[in-house]
């Protein structure tokens, strides 16, 4: 390991702090308001399907990558159907990309 690479890391993990921080601080108000049904509901709906069993683009149509369905729908499997499990798991989702965004 570079003798330089330490400190990068470490600003880093500091950065996706400040960034699920920030992210808390904002999101806060929005995260108790009602359910958008467009963009999430058409996420969340589409995680349902997938733990019924069905497939993205073979049995309903989706603009989003499938990945999004299977990962919520893993998430539901394990908190149950929760808005709020969902919301969260895109905060960090959010936040670790910025991380790896800065680090690259």
């Amino acid at each position: 390991m570079r003798s330089g690479a330490l400190p990068r890391v470490l600003v880093g993990v500091l950065l996706f702090v400040a960034a699920i921080a920030a992210a808390v601080a904002y999101l806060r108000p929005l995260m108790f308001s009602g359910l958008n049904l467009y963009d999430e509901g058409i996420i969340l709906y589409g995680a349902a399907r997938v733990m019924r069993g069905d497939l993205p683009y073979r049995d309903f149509w989706t603009q989003y990558s499938p990945a999004q369905y299977y990962f919520l729908a893993a998430l539901f499997s394990v908190t149950g159907k929760l808005v709020m499990a969902a919301r969260w798991w895109d905060v960090l989702v959010r936040a670790a990309l910025a991380v790896a965004l800065y680090l690259l």
